[in-house]
């Protein structure tokens, strides 16, 4: 018994004195997405590092004005000490959404676009990498071998993990004649401002939330820019088009011409020296479907239907129409029941009560009387 107790209480003095440890061990799981100690010998230690997380920190960043505009959550920066001499900095932005880290892809960017990996999508000049992936925006500047910056970028991606799409307005830019190194994508009014092209003369700005995709276009030595507008709504994308129409007003002969094209919520329109020919090829593949999913709850329903219609919406349907002929012949019944009961009543009982003469006055068609 003493024996037992013993073992007990040294069990319990054991799990006591670990318990302290625990949160040690919780140090092994990253809050950032930065390389880890030793991971890279060229990165010989930190120099400096910056944490920001309030949309006010963003004033000290040239670029901050983008990042609040688009979706601000975290920016994390390192500054590292390299072997061979020439730094390296690492900065990853935490944004709202996967739109708004490739449209600040497109705007920082200092060479074309191109699919990952790094990344979702990136833009690699050497030893410098801007890279989208989910909701974050990767940025290194080195002046170490590009292969280095590579290695670091594939690293940070690596930790990321997640991925995300291409946004669906760029999907609809046309491709015939595009010019993809000449990309931008905007979200907001700074972004418009710094980075996009005017219009027949005239600024975009909007006061409903749009994003817009511009980029250059060549065809048989035509040259001009193409805006896709993308609204909230059709509606929008209507009283918009009215607007900048009106607004059109090229003076003189300057070989310039606007070209427009109305799709569902989206509005190109398409500023050059292009000849309608041409500008139809280029307008001509934008197109908008509205699209309808069945909603199913595919835990509770099988996948399988007739006719395209899901087996659990088409039970419905049927139990509906089931149930409307059942009260369809329920009140068919009923009503002949009714009608065979007066008749039988006025037969045995001609002065029922049902058929006196004062009830009936009113419904009575008077043909025998003259």
């Amino acid at each position: 018994m003493m024996r037992a107790f013993v073992i007990a209480f040294l069990v319990l003095l054991a799990g006591t004195t670990c318990i302290p440890w625990l949160p040690a061990q919780t140090e092994l799981v990253q809050s950032h997405y930065f390389p880890a100690d030793l991971e890279f010998v060229e990165l010989r230690s930190i120099r400096s590092e910056k944490e920001l997380d309030t949309p006010s920190a963003l004033a000290e960043l040239p670029e901050g004005a983008f990042f609040a505009e688009v979706g601000f959550k975290k920016y994390a920066r390192r500054v590292y000490e390299t072997s061979p001499p020439g730094g390296l900095t690492v900065e990853v932005v935490t944004l709202k959404d996967a739109k708004a880290a490739y449209s600040i892809l497109t705007l920082l960017r200092s060479a074309q676009t191109a699919q990952g990996p790094p990344g979702d999508f990136g833009s690699f000049d050497r030893s410098n990498i801007i890279f989208s992936q989910a909701n974050f925006l990767v940025r290194i500047q080195s002046g170490l071998p590009a292969e280095v910056s590579k290695r670091v970028a594939l690293s940070v991606s690596n930790r990321i993990g997640r991925k995300g799409p291409e946004p669906a307005l760029v999907k609809h830019l046309p491709q015939t004649g595009y010019d993809p190194s000449s990309l931008r994508y905007c979200l907001g009014p700074h972004s418009l401002a710094r980075y996009a092209a005017s219009v027949a003369g005239h600024e975009l700005k909007f006061q409903d939330e749009v994003e817009i995709a511009q980029a250059r276009y060549n065809l048989d030595d035509q040259t001009g820019v193409l805006s896709l507008i993308g609204f909230p709504t059709s509606q929008l994308a209507e009283e918009y088009f009215e607007r900048l129409y009106s607004l059109v007003n090229f003076k003189g002969d300057t070989g310039q011409r606007l070209y427009f094209k109305r799709a569902g919520p989206l509005l190109g329109l398409l500023e050059g020296n292009f000849d309608p020919g041409n500008a139809d090829a280029i307008l001509g593949s934008i197109e908008f479907k509205y699209s309808i999913k069945w909603i199913l709850d595919k835990y509770r329903h099988s996948s399988s239907g007739i006719w395209g219609v899901p087996g659990g919406m088409l039970g419905t349907v049927v139990r509906s129409l089931v149930f409307t002929g059942l009260l369809c012949a329920i009140s068919i019944v009923a009503g002949v029941s009714f009608a065979l009961f007066r008749i039988m009543l006025r037969g045995y009982a001609p002065n029922n009560f049902l058929d006196r003469q004062d009830r009936t006055e009113v419904i009575r068609l008077k043909i025998d009387e003259k």
